[in-house]
């Protein structure tokens, strides 16, 4: 017979491997999507590979909302390549087209949150801007992304 002492610990011991079973489950279900995701990731990529590059004033024509700040556009343009690069190859920034999405199209933020928190520190670094937390999520293109820093641009300059 198990005494009081023993029953409990034996409870424990099978709450904790319940425990360490679901953990594992949710692990084997993450691992999962994240290698399906980035299947159809590099298949999404390897379009913008095969896309013509356009130069920094035909982007602009092709923006919702061009803006007059070529230089704003290709600094942008060319964070967002280098931070690709470490997760799919190299990528030239003028591949990149105003309604590419961040995390759908170019693979940003998909796997972690520190993919696209490095894009916003090295633009405010390089812009000497600070972009809120809260803009800087509800960022979902490219062409969105260029004017939060245009915008942010022109508010330090009023100051």
């Amino acid at each position: 017979m198990l005494d009081s002492l023993h029953y409990t610990l034996l409870l424990k011991i099978c709450e904790v491997n319940l425990i360490m079973f679901v953990v594992i489950k949710k692990f084997l279900r993450w691992l999962r999507l994240k290698n399906s995701s980035k299947q159809k990731l590099s298949e999404k990529f390897s379009k913008i590979h095969r896309r013509l590059p356009i130069s920094n004033l035909e982007f602009i024509k092709l923006m919702k909302q061009p803006i007059n700040d070529e230089e704003l556009v290709d600094k942008v343009r060319n964070i967002v390549a280098k931070e690709i690069v470490s997760k799919q190859g190299r990528i030239n920034g003028c591949l990149l087209y105003p309604e590419d999405r961040l995390v759908e199209d170019l693979g940003i933020c998909s796997f972690d949150a520190l993919d696209y928190t490095a894009i916003i520190i090295q633009l405010e670094h390089i812009l000497n801007i600070s972009i809120p937390d809260e803009e800087a999520m509800s960022v979902k293109t490219v062409e969105d992304l260029i004017h939060i820093c245009a915008r942010h641009r022109i508010k330090l300059r009023h100051r």
